[in-house]
Parts: C-alpha cells; sequence; structure tokens
C-alpha cells in the first residue's frame, strides 16, 4: 500500500461520500417506499370491495325490476280473466233482460196515425186484439184473437204468429183467466211466462211486447155473475211489469189510460164494462208506438 509522505506515513482513508449519504437515508428512503406499496395496495383493495357491492345492487335492482313487471303483468292478466268470467256476453243480455213502459195521457177518441210503425207485426190476445182487426186498423191477417182466450190458450197459437213471421209480436191477454174465478193473477203470469217463452223459441229474432190488460168497469167489478175483479187484474199487471226485466220481454202500460178516479175502467170509454168502444182503439196503438219509438 503506498503511503502518502505528508501524512506521516499514515495511510490515506479516502471516504465514500455517496455510500455515507445512503446509509444515512436508507431507513428513510426504504421506509417510503413501503408506504407507497402499502398505500397502492390498500386502494386497490379498497376499489375492488366498493365495486362487489354496486355490482351487486345493480344486479339485485334488475331482478327486483324483473319481479315487479312479472307481479304487473299477473296481476294484469289475473284481472282480465276475472272481469272475463263475471262480464256477460252482449247477445246473453239482450236475450234476459227486457224494459217497462207507461202510457200517462189519458185516453181520448183520436184518428189512427201510427200505420206505418206496425207494417211488420203480429198481434195474439182476446176480444181487443180482435178489435183492431174488426175496426180496420190492422189486417186481419196480422191478427190471431179469439174473444174466449186465456193465457195458457194462448200457447196453442203459437205457431200461427210464427207463420205470420213478425219483428214484433205484441200480446194483449188474461182478462178471461179470472172470468173463470179458479185462477190468482200468479197463475195467469205463469202461463204468461211459458207464452213467452214459446213465442221467443219459434221468433228468436222477434221483439215480444206485452200489453197490460185494460180495466174493467165499476159496475162489471161489483156484477156477482162475473168473478174477475179490478185488484186481480192490477196484480196480474204489476206481475208483468215487474218480470219484463227477467222475462225478457217489452212491457207497455196501457190499462192506467183508461182508469177513472176509482181505478176502474172509465164508463164513458165502453159498452159492456170490459171492452173498449171502437173510437178509444187508434188511442190505444197511438200511444203503444209512442212510448216504443
Amino acid at each position: 500500500m503506498a503511503t502518502d509522505n505528508n501524512n506521516g506515513g499514515k495511510a490515506k482513508i479516502k471516504i465514500n461520500r455517496k455510500m455515507r449519504t445512503w446509509n444515512k437515508f436508507k431507513k428513510y428512503i426504504i421506509g417510503g417506499g413501503l408506504a407507497i406499496i402499502v398505500i397502492v395496495v390498500a386502494a386497490i383493495v379498497v376499489t375492488r370491495v366498493a365495486k362487489k357491492p354496486v355490482k351487486s345492487s345493480t344486479k339485485n335492482a334488475k331482478v327486483a325490476t324483473e319481479n315487479v313487471t312479472q307481479s304487473v303483468v299477473e296481476t294484469q292478466a289475473e284481472t282480465e280473466s276475472a272481469v272475463k268470467e263475471t262480464t256477460p256476453e252482449t247477445t246473453t243480455a239482450a236475450n234476459t233482460t227486457g224494459q217497462s213502459y207507461t202510457v200517462t195521457a189519458k185516453a181520448t177518441e183520436e184518428s189512427f196515425s201510427a200505420g206505418d210503425y206496425y207494417s211488420n207485426a203480429a198481434f195474439l190476445g182476446d176480444s181487443v186484439m180482435s178489435g183492431l182487426a174488426h175496426y180496420g186498423l190492422v189486417g186481419s191477417d196480422r191478427v190471431v184473437s179469439d174473444a174466449n182466450m186465456t193465457t195458457d190458450k194462448a200457447s196453442g197459437y203459437v205457431d200461427s204468429i210464427a207463420a205470420i213471421n213478425p219483428s214484433t209480436v205484441y200480446v194483449m191477454v188474461g182478462l178471461n183467466d179470472f172470468n173463470y174465478g179458479t185462477r190468482t193473477a200468479q197463475d195467469a203470469y205463469n202461463y204468461m211466462v211459458e207464452l213467452v217463452n214459446s213465442l221467443k223459441s219459434k221468433l228468436p229474432s222477434a221483439k215480444i211486447v206485452i200489453l197490460s190488460i185494460t180495466p174493467i168497469s165499476t159496475e162489471y167489478d161489483n156484477n156477482a155473475a162475473h168473478a174477475a175483479n179490478q185488484a186481480d187484474i192490477d196484480t196480474y199487471n204489476n206481475l208483468l211489469s215487474t218480470g219484463a226485466s227477467t222475462g225478457g220481454y217489452t212491457y207497455v202500460n196501457v190499462a192506467d189510460s183508461f182508469k177513472d178516479e176509482t181505478g176502474h175502467l172509465s164508463a164513458s170509454m165502453t159498452n159492456a164494462g170490459y171492452e173498449l168502444k171502437p173510437g178509444y182503439f187508434p188511442f190505444l196503438l197511438n200511444k203503444i208506438a209512442e212510448v216504443l219509438k
């Protein structure tokens, strides 16, 4: 080893300044690096953890949305099914419901003006219906009547009505039922229901119009020789009115127009106490047409 004469022969010590600097700061540098690494790793972990719940929430939200949508669809389907089951077909309703009308005008003698309205109609009943043809208001080929007709006998004339093939059938019958003295208003009504069903079976497209039977006079009501009474007639007419809604026919109350203050047929409108005078037949048909138009 060379010696330095100026140093008394001692070996010269060279100072490595870079090494000294490294040794002085290395623990700080290493510590800082480790800290940075820890921070980076922590940041990565936190980022991944944070992202995972978001994905789960999105998935859950999607599932929840799908469940809600499915529930709405199922509810809608159930509602539509319930409506379909509880809502009747239009054609069924038309065949099972009817309406009730009342002529409110007081009966008067007048000219016949509703001829065209009855151009394709047929009439079934007793003496009142006979009068329509007898007085020339309706062609005899469109009237099927019998002065002694009752509600049960009327069913025997259904084929004759069907042969006319009318668009509307007008029926007035029942007074003779009470003249028997053995039938109640309910009996007569039950026979009328059977008659209506027979007409509907033979003429499914025809409109069935049931007319109230006209009242009887006070004198006729009080005559012991006649079993018919106004109380039974009123009950029968009321049954016809209330039965229209389920019987599938149209009911027209014409009786009230012919009543006097006692509730009987006005004496000025009848000769026999139960039949109408000729001058009141036009009123009968005119007013029926008015309420049904």
